[in-house]
């Protein structure tokens, strides 16, 4: 049984989609840089989040449309995507921190970096109730990392729930399936919505960084890919969700603060904006030409790079220099940029085009980074 064409987004690449992971990720770096100019820049990491599950979601429709759908394939996709460039940086962090940091601090931050190469840092972190948004946190070189290991955790369980779901209904028809998977989604955002917004409140510090608190907004995304269909697709719906979307994660980046309770009910303020703007789908006019601007999407094209590089040369520099300055600010964003580009160009595409060869085998991608990934571990 497959999914009919109308059930998924039709444009496999959309340049706005770029541009708005380069608005996350510049607002992710400015927060980092320059906390006290740009308070809410955090909500960038929700986008991404929002952005993942509606992107991952939208893959795998399109396997199960074309009856190529498989859990082991999409891990392997994933792995040759994300895996080569997050432990070349974790490589590199290791390396750094041994050469630049205090004895004292090596026990926790290369036990981190194992925490990291395993995809559990968020738990790790939530384990020792760090706080992500206190301006006198003493973080260490892969703290934001705790991002990629939630983003793992729900590229490893979707799959497989969208797999038993489909055996599990494929004689009942189209209808049945796609409806199902609506119903699955929309339990999953509910039930983590509401427990993101009881443990903000009873665990403030370690929710943070809880699966079940963030899980809510990769549902989000993937509501969207599931319900495409429902969609509206007038050119003033489009124009309409498309300003609203943006102005509201634009507001939240400059109006919340780490003071404030958060996730919680206040995370709905960007992601009900990332909802709304990945539904617009532009494809003509100024807007569209805007978003398309080639700088815009260079750093769509690099911004999960920029994402591993920015922050262990945010916290590992300052050993070497003392206090950042302006200038040696801008100096991490040209350095952060010109590492991505390259991790882009070397690291990241090398493994992604490899894996599209005819006869590349998945299982081989599979054991190959769970082997780097055990090193890693194992050596912290």
């Amino acid at each position: 049984m497959t999914f009919g064409a109308e059930s998924v987004p039709k444009r496999v690449h959309r340049p706005d989609i770029q541009a708005f992971r380069a608005l996350a990720v510049l607002s992710v770096v400015i927060f980092h840089l320059w906390p006290n100019r740009l308070t809410g820049g955090f909500v960038g990491v929700d986008v991404f989040f929002v952005i993942s599950g509606f992107l991952i979601t939208q893959h795998l429709l399109r396997d199960v449309a074309k009856g190529t759908f498989s859990v082991i394939t999409f891990w392997a996709r994933r792995i040759r995507r994300l895996l080569p460039a997050s432990l070349t940086v974790l490589f590199f962090t290791a390396i750094g921190i041994l050469l630049i940091a205090p004895r004292d601090l090596w026990p926790t931050w290369i036990s981190e970096i194992g925490s990291s190469a395993a995809y559990f840092e968020n738990w790790a972190l939530a384990n020792n109730a760090v706080d992500y948004l206190a301006a006198d946190n003493a973080a260490s070189p892969t703290q934001h990392f705790w991002s990629l290991s939630v983003e793992e955790q729900f590229y490893f369980a979707l799959p497989i729930l969208i797999w038993l779901l489909v055996i599990s209904v494929r004689r009942k028809g189209f209808a049945t399936i796609s409806k199902s998977i609506i119903g699955m989604l929309l339990v999953i955002v509910l039930a983590s919505l509401i427990a993101g917004i009881y443990l903000t409140y009873s665990e403030p510090v370690s929710s943070y960084f809880f699966t079940q608190v963030r899980a809510w907004q990769f549902g989000a995304g993937a509501l969207l890919a599931a319900a495409w269909s429902y969609v509206p697709q007038s050119r003033g719906y489009k124009h309409s969700s498309f300003m609203i979307g943006i102005v509201l994660i634009i507001s939240s980046a400059f109006l919340l603060d780490g003071a404030m309770a958060y996730p919680g009910y206040l995370a709905l303020i960007p992601t009900i904006g990332a909802v709304l703007a990945l539904s617009s789908d532009i494809e003509h006019g100024t807007i569209a030409k805007m978003l398309a601007w080639r700088p815009i999407q260079f750093v769509g094209d690099v911004s999960y790079s920029i994402y591993l590089w920015h922050w262990p040369l945010i916290i590992l520099l300052p050993m070497v220099i003392g206090n950042l300055s302006t200038i040696s600010k801008a100096a991490i964003i040209a350095l952060s940029f010109g590492l991505a580009w390259l991790s882009q160009k070397y690291i990241e595409q090398p493994f992604i085009n490899f894996g599209r060869r005819e006869g590349a085998k998945n299982y081989r991608a599979i054991t190959g980074m769970a082997v780097a990934c055990g090193v890693l571990l194992f050596s912290s």
